[in-house]
């Protein structure tokens, strides 16, 4: 049977073509604003990169992250807004944007719940700031509340050049440089051997192998010719003392007891705070970067890491 031409067409599921252009339009406004911006200062993370791009770069740039779900509710005119706001301000903060439906454990940790929304990070710690979308002129006087902040804690650094591409580590039989290494700490010569390690970071900052390294030497150091009786004895006796459960947790580390080392040290970030915080949270980063990536106590450890700093 024909349609009758009279009867209006039905526009049930039809596509809302007035905000797909906003959205397009938004999208094209970001990436020309992202083209103006220094370099670095408009990156996206996840929950893997999220230590190093936001908690370590955080200690000397302010870092805004901005959580969406892409799917969902991508935001574009918020993106935009701030990805403009990020080229005005030059470098002076970092705009980090996050999709919690492929990065979910850095929003679990923060309980957001719901998005768009935004919190600064400043020396590692997160400043909530809002939810929503704003006009352009609002979101300029929250940036200017979260660098004087900054400021305050002493974090007036700028967004610098991206991070340099982890390079191939060669073989170690074939590097002259890690058995100059070996043979230093085989004669219990941990300067030597931190030497050469620091040398390879300056060559090559993103050297994996050569981070782990420098950590492990530092591991060696502070056990080398320890009373583990009385290094037991002390962290049993003071719980909460900083220095006893730092050499406890050194001591587990040494003796492969891994998961005890990482859960004695998330324990004491929840107890700690100031400095003493950021030493237990380094600590921990060296034992991630000394065990590697494939340690299966190391992704539950990070994300109680997370949960202990929020």
């Amino acid at each position: 049977m024909a349609q009758n031409p009279r009867q209006p067409l039905s526009m049930r599921g039809a596509v809302d073509l007035g905000a797909l252009a906003t959205q397009r339009q938004a999208q094209a406004q970001a990436s020309q604003a992202a083209a103006k911006a220094p370099a670095g200062a408009v990156t996206t993370v996840d929950d893997t990169t999220f230590e190093s791009d936001v908690l370590t770069r955080s200690l000397t740039v302010p870092i805004i992250v901005v959580l969406i779900a892409a799917k969902a509710a991508p935001a574009p005119t918020l993106i935009a807004n701030l990805t403009t706001l990020a080229a005005d301000y030059a470098g002076r903060f970092v705009l980090a944007t996050m999709d919690v439906e492929t990065s979910p454990l850095v929003a679990e940790a923060l309980q957001i719940p719901s998005v768009p929304a935004a919190v600064a990070f400043i020396k590692s710690q997160p400043v909530p700031l809002f939810q929503g979308s704003y006009p352009i002129e609002e979101l300029r006087a929250v940036i200017d509340q979260v660098l004087a902040l900054a400021a305050q804690n002493g974090v007036t650094g700028t967004a610098g050049e991206p991070a340099p591409t982890e390079p191939v580590a060669p073989e170690a039989p074939s590097d002259p440089r890690l058995d100059a290494v070996f043979d230093a700490i085989e004669r219990g010569d941990y300067d030597a051997a931190e030497a050469v390690y620091r040398q390879m970071l300056r060559e090559a900052p993103g050297d994996s192998a050569a981070k782990a390294g420098l950590a492990q030497v530092g591991l060696l150091r502070r056990t080398d010719d320890v009373d583990a009786i009385a290094v037991q004895a002390a962290a049993a006796a003071a719980p909460d003392d900083l220095a006893a459960q730092l050499a406890m947790a050194d001591l587990e580390m040494v003796s492969a007891q891994v998961p005890e080392a990482f859960d004695r040290l998330i324990r004491l970030l929840k107890n700690v705070d100031g400095d003493d915080r950021e030493t237990v949270r380094v600590r921990l980063v060296d034992y991630f970067e000394i065990v590697g990536p494939d340690e299966p106590a190391v992704p539950p450890a990070r994300k109680a890491m997370a949960a202990a700093l929020f």
